[in-house]
């Protein structure tokens, strides 16, 4: 019985453990939406627990926010574009002169900068550097 005990306390820790987790990572990534209107939301691209020192996210954007906060023109085929992953938020866009890769770094950058700020106890910490907390990473964008 005390083990039964046990194990059902350890799995309700662990999930408010995972719970904050997640708290962080939304506000770190809701932080961002005053700078970059066109993010939705985000979802866990692969399982958190998988890599050592990384949490990968898809960012969810709204594409007419994308096209109208960078100024660009739809591609011609810009309808096959949803419902799939892609690298660069602006990728149903002809980006012209637009550094697609830049801009895709800067918003990480921001991303992590903001997570900083985060309470520690709200991070997963990081399997190859004990001391260290993992980091968050956009892995692709959808169009929502």
């Amino acid at each position: 019985m005390k083990y039964i005990i046990k194990k059902i306390l350890k799995e309700e820790t662990e999930s408010d453990e995972e719970k904050l987790i997640l708290k962080g990572i939304n506000l770190a990534v809701n932080s961002l939406k005053g700078d970059f209107p066109f993010i939705k939301g985000w979802e866990i691209s692969e399982d958190m627990h998988e890599y050592g020192s990384t949490i990968y996210l898809n960012l969810l954007v709204d594409p007419k926010q994308v096209g109208k906060f960078y100024n660009l023109e739809k591609r011609e085929l810009y309808d096959l574009y949803f419902d799939r992953y892609l690298v660069y938020p602006m990728g149903a866009f002809e980006y012209g002169n637009l550094d697609p890769y830049e801009e895709t770094s800067k918003i990480n950058e921001m991303l992590n900068d903001n997570y900083e700020f985060i309470p520690d106890e709200w991070k997963m910490n990081n399997r190859a550097l004990p001391n260290e907390k993992k980091r968050l990473h956009f892995d692709h964008y959808k169009y929502v």
